[in-house]
Formats: C-alpha cells, sequence, structure tokens
C-alpha cells in the first residue's frame, strides 16, 4: 500500500509524463514508434518485469511473480506460443518510482517483447510509461485502480486486476443478496485513495440494490486508538447488521481489534487488502469470527477451481519470505492473456497486439473469465467471479462466488 506522500509524489509523476507523452504524440500504440515483430520471425519471446523484489509492493508482486514464472513454465511444456518458448528477464522495481522506470529500461534493453509492472498503479505507472515510449504493451500484474486500465491515460497498458469498484460490488452484492443486511456502517480508513474508494464503491453499490448506509466514520492508519469511533459505533449497533471496514494492515489489526474489545460482535465486511491470514491468529486479531472479505480466490485447498489449488499449493511450496495472498493467481493470467494476444496478433507489435487482447470477452483464462475493449483495459466489463471468503474462530474458508450486477461507475 502507499502513503499520502508515495500517492502525491506518484500523482506528479503522472502528469509530468503525460505532458511528455503529449509532446511525444499520442500513444505507444503508434506504429511509427515500434513496428514489432512477426511472431514467426522471433526466436524465442521475452517477458520483462519491472516488479518489486524488496520494499513494500513484494507483498502484491512477489506471490503474483512466483506465479508468472509457473505461467512461463506451463506454456513452455505446451510448446510455447506458435512453437516460440517464453523467457523471463526481471529487474528490481525496489517499490521506487524512478527505479520502477529505470527497471523497464534495462528489460527492453534486454530484448523484451512485453513487460509486466508492479501490481499498483502509482508504482507500476513508470515502468508502463517506458514500455509506452517504445512501442510495447505493459501489463499490471494485479492493480484495481480503474485509471490502469483507462487507455486514454497508457493506451498500451492493461491490469489483470479486478477493478475496485468490481471488488466492492461483490461483497455489497453478497451482504445484500446472500447475508440480508439491509443497514450497514462504514468505518472508513482516509489515509490512501484506495481504502476510501472502496468505501464509495460499496456504498453506491449497497445503495443501488435498496440498502442502507446507516453512518460513517473515518480514521487514518496510524491511528493506534479509534476509542471515539468505536464509541460511536457501540452507540450505533442497534441501527445496522454489518460494518463495512476500509482498510489494510496494519490498521486493519488495530481496528478489528479495538472492535471487537469493545464488544461490538456485529460482521465485519472487508476488501482484498484483507486476504491472507497475517493478519489473524496470535499475532493479529486472534481467533476473530463474523468477517467476510472478497478475494480473488482461497488459498486453503478449497477452491472450486481444481487449476487454483494446485497454483496455490506451488506458489506456497516456493514462497520463502513471500507474504501469501491470492495477489498471485492474476499473475499467472498475466501471462496467458499477453501471450494470447501475441498469437492473436501474429506479431509483438503494440498496435496489433492492443487490438487483439480488446477483442476478449469473457476469455476463459486460470485467474477466470476476462474481458477487455477498447474503453476498459481492465477487469471490470463483462463476467467477473469474486470469490467470497469467511472467517470463523480466525479460519479463511471459501463460500461463495460473485459476478456483481451493480457495478458503480468508476
Amino acid at each position: 500500500m502507499r502513503n499520502r506522500k508515495q500517492t502525491q509524489v506518484a500523482a506528479a509523476l503522472a502528469v509530468a509524463s503525460m505532458a511528455l507523452l503529449t509532446a511525444c504524440g499520442s500513444s505507444g500504440s503508434d506504429e511509427s514508434k515500434s513496428s514489432g515483430t512477426k511472431l514467426s520471425s522471433l526466436d524465442e519471446i521475452v517477458i520483462g518485469a519491472s516488479v518489486a523484489k524488496t520494499g513494500g509492493q513484494t507483498f502484491y508482486g512477489g506471490p503474483a511473480m512466483i506465479s508468472v514464472k509457473e505461467a512461463i513454465k506451463d506454456i513452455n511444456a505446451a510448446g510455447g506460443v506458435d512453437g516460440k518458448k517464453l523467457r523471463l528477464v526481471w529487474e528490481d522495481s525496489q517499490t521506487d518510482f524512478a527505479k520502477s522506470a529505470a527497471a523497464a529500461e534495462k528489460v527492453i534493453s534486454e530484448g523484451a517483447n512485453v513487460v509486466l509492472v508492479d501490481c499498483d498503479f502509482d508504482y507500476g505507472l513508470p515502468a508502463a510509461q517506458v514500455a509506452q515510449k517504445h512501442g510495447i504493451v505493459a501489463m499490471n500484474l494485479c492493480a484495481g485502480s480503474p485509471r490502469a486500465g483507462d487507455p486514454k491515460i497508457l493506451p498500451d497498458a492493461f491490469s489483470m486486476g479486478i477493478a475496485t469498484n468490481v471488488e466492492a460490488a461483490a461483497i455489497a452484492e453478497y451482504a445484500y443478496n446472500s447475508l440480508g443486511y439491509r443497514n450497514v456502517y462504514q468505518l472508513r480508513d482516509n489515509s490512501i485513495e484506495y481504502s476510501k474508494s472502496v468505501c464509495s464503491y460499496f456504498a453506491a453499490s449497497f445503495k443501488q440494490l435498496g440498502g442502507k448506509i446507516v453512518g460513517e466514520d473515518g480514521f487514518n492508519n496510524a491511528d493506534t486508538s479509534l476509542q471515539s469511533q468505536v464509541s460511536k459505533l457501540r452507540k450505533a449497533a442497534d441501527s445496522f447488521d454489518a460494518i463495512n471496514l476500509c482498510t489494510y494492515n496494519p490498521g486493519l489489526t488495530t481496528a478489528v481489534r479495538q472492535i471487537r474489545a469493545a464488544g461490538v460482535d456485529k460482521p465485519l465486511l472487508g476488501s482484498f487488502t484483507w486476504d491472507g491470514d497475517s493478519w489473524l491468529g496470535s499475532k493479529g486479531v486472534g481467533a476473530v469470527s463474523n468477517v467476510y472479505f472478497p478475494a480473488y480466490a482461497s488459498l486453503y485447498g478449497d477452491d472450486p477451481r481444481p487449476e487454483v489449488n494446485k497454483l496455490i499449493a506451488t506458489v506456497k511450496a516456493n514462497l520463502g519470505s513471500v507474504p501469501f495472498t491470492s495477489f498471485t493467481t492474476p499473475g499467472y493470467s498475466a501471462v496467458e492473456a499477453l501471450m494470447k494476444g501475441i498469437e492473436m496478433a501474429g506479431t509483438t507489435n503494440a498496435a496489433k497486439v492492443v487490438q487483439a487482447m480488446e477483442s476478449f470477452k469473457d476469455q476463459k483464462f486460470l485467474v477466470g473469465p476476462v474481458t477487455y475493449d477498447k474503453s476498459t483495459h481492465i477487469r471490470m466489463k463483462g463476467k467477473n467471479d469474486v470469490a467470497i471468503m469467511k472467517v470463523e474462530a480466525g479460519k479463511p474458508s471459501f463460500v461463495d462466488f460473485v459476478s456483481p450486477q451493480a457495478v458503480p461507475a468508476p
């Protein structure tokens, strides 16, 4: 995740870079920038990665890159793409904006035909802009910001992430349709745009379904005491069915501990950032129950998709110090999607690969169905299978898939 200062720096970088792109003449899809190479003329397909091996972004990119390697191994074992084997070139972006761009330049200098970038819009943006400058398609491993899939910002970039508005709509629909909740109280972490937008999108979807947001309060992720907010929750407890807690660790652990310690046992609704069990157990919130959150997949061997369980088991066996979250699954399909695009286009030319990928409509990949079109390069349209997880006695388990319909506009 990123703090406010980092987000401001990223925004400044984005503005400066967009000005540069405008001066250079629209997008990397301009075939005068790169004619690409016909697939039949390639000896191999080189996948470049400007992805963190160090710093905070390893929480997301680390598991995803293990799956990237698995996808490459599986595709090569099946004969490659039109007989061309895949090779990975990976440079550490170090969770740093400037080094993200430098890492992209490095892998492109080593022959990258496509570029994978960090699993966050702000951190992945500099690398994606470098790829675009060279006329190369970039793929964000799992960014959920709708901006990561906005062709007006980056015409030659995609994200394998599920958009934040879809994520929030999934848990809203599950709460309304499956759990029967009608009144929700929101506790919003104001430290970053992600947590604020999750609450906003949840509220829009829940209201569209017929539900009500009966109260809302805020805090910051670094706050050590939520006494005032929890006191208000206790007083309002008879008015709501559940609490939508829009936050991430370490604020997640702090908030849940204090809510439960105050005797507020109402169900808690979360987001993708709750995935994994690092915030649970003796080092976290303990044996908490009555918790629901969305995820890309279940990590516990009970995902209904056997191929996902197989991948998760492989990733777990190769984790080392990498955090274990279901952000791993988009990494596998990021490679699948790029290779499908190249195969359909018959070339690595950005304009033609983009055109091919924009034709995906519920395209079947390991991560689930994927739809892109000329206006949306992120998983927002079509059918999006979001896993819903439940935590009881500190143990998460899969309960259902939701493909949300009440998705608010980004």
